[in-house]
């Protein structure tokens, strides 16, 4: 099936259930690209909506249909079961079998005997993971990110057709995050099999996933492109106290007198210390709350960073307002809805933003 550009879509989901304590389900939308981010605050229907793909639940009305295969149809009375939907779902939680060690772990749900092609399956697994030193280990004695890495082997050894990850990062460090992330991306290239993203976390969305929908209240609230999506709705629905997540490419890298800058957007940016090893691809993050807003430059004060913009749109969130600023791409401030009307700020109206330099994370 196709979606209405015309391109050819992965999954096309479309269905509506409601629960006794009144919260409805009801989501319609189509994925055609290989990685894909269903992007919510808690309890706005994420985690739900893959437990009825992957079969774990079933709606009330509606189809599911993965690569032209219909998983589900409540008009046609067709539920495929969850073993035969050939969806591989990767929890928070890496659920591993503790009295198996690692090999029998990855070998879990394989019939008919360990076969040449069983074997060969397996250590292109524990070559890709890096997991192969692994296989007489039990899980008590891994690590987190080891249990992890050895869960996501055994869901590709089921052969699926696509991947749902449900927080999958959520329980881990910053490290060790980023190194199940490279291996994510790592999988995904080697099996040619799209991914869907389920997290809360915008900037591990952002650094993931090439398309975004936006989930809140049980209802799409758009779907499109991470960066454009995010900048657009993410606001809407983020309740943390330190606000959104500010997301910015790094153009380049400068280096003064010992210190260490980014150029973003023609604007320079002080980065905390050096960092040696530097990819093609590098971002600069920190949160709302981390932005100070001035109507006119600052002299002799210690924030290093002033970045240059116009206001361009206002989130009100009870007592507090979140401050859209174009600098190329949006930078959100979260402030007081009393300092918002102190600096009398409009759409329109140019402002400096002020960021301390060790607010600032370097990621790539």
């Amino acid at each position: 099936m196709s979606d209405k550009a015309g391109n050819m879509s992965i999954l096309e989901v479309s269905f509506k259930h409601r629960y006794a304590s009144g919260f409805t389900l009801d989501v319609d939308f189509a994925i055609d690209s290989k990685i894909t981010s269903i992007f919510g605050s808690s309890g706005s229907g994420k985690t739900t909506i893959l437990a009825m793909i992957a079969g774990l639940r079933v709606p009330e009305q509606g189809t599911i249909v993965l690569n032209d295969r219909v998983l589900f149809d409540h008009s046609s009375r067709i539920n495929v079961p969850i073993h035969q939907r050939r969806i591989g779902v990767i929890f928070q939680d890496h659920l591993l079998f503790p009295h198996l060690n690692v090999e029998n772990n990855l070998l879990y749900g394989f019939h008919g005997g360990r076969t040449a092609s069983v074997r060969s399956d397996v250590e292109r697994v524990c070559d890709v993971l890096e997991i192969g030193h692994l296989l007489g280990r039990y899980p008590k004695t891994l690590s987190g990110g080891e249990c992890q890495r050895v869960a996501i082997g055994r869901t590709l050894l089921s052969g699926p057709e696509a991947l749902l990850m449900d927080e999958p990062l959520a329980s881990l460090d910053d490290r060790l995050r980023d190194s199940i992330l490279k291996y994510l991306d790592r999988i995904i290239e080697e099996w040619n099999i799209p991914a869907i993203f389920i997290s809360h976390n915008q900037s591990l969305v952002q650094r993931f996933s090439s398309h975004t929908i936006v989930v809140d209240q049980g209802r799409v609230l758009s779907s499109g492109l991470t960066s454009s999506t995010i900048e657009a709705y993410g606001p809407d629905i983020w309740k943390s106290a330190k606000g959104p997540m500010n997301w910015l490419k790094i153009d380049s890298f400068e280096k003064h007198d010992g210190f260490m800058f980014a150029i973003v957007f023609g604007q320079k940016i002080q980065l905390p210390g050096f960092h040696d090893h530097l990819g093609d691809k590098m971002y600069i993050q920190f949160f709302a709350n981390d932005v100070v807003l001035a109507k006119d430059p600052l002299m002799n004060i210690s924030t290093r960073n002033h970045l240059h913009g116009d206001v361009v749109r206002f989130v009100e969130q009870a007592s507090h307002v979140l401050v859209g600023v174009d600098i190329g791409s949006i930078v959100w401030a979260k402030i007081t809805l009393e300092a918002k009307r102190e600096l009398n700020l409009e759409i329109g109206v140019p402002i400096v933003l002020l960021v301390k330099t060790q607010a600032l994370d370097c990621v790539g």
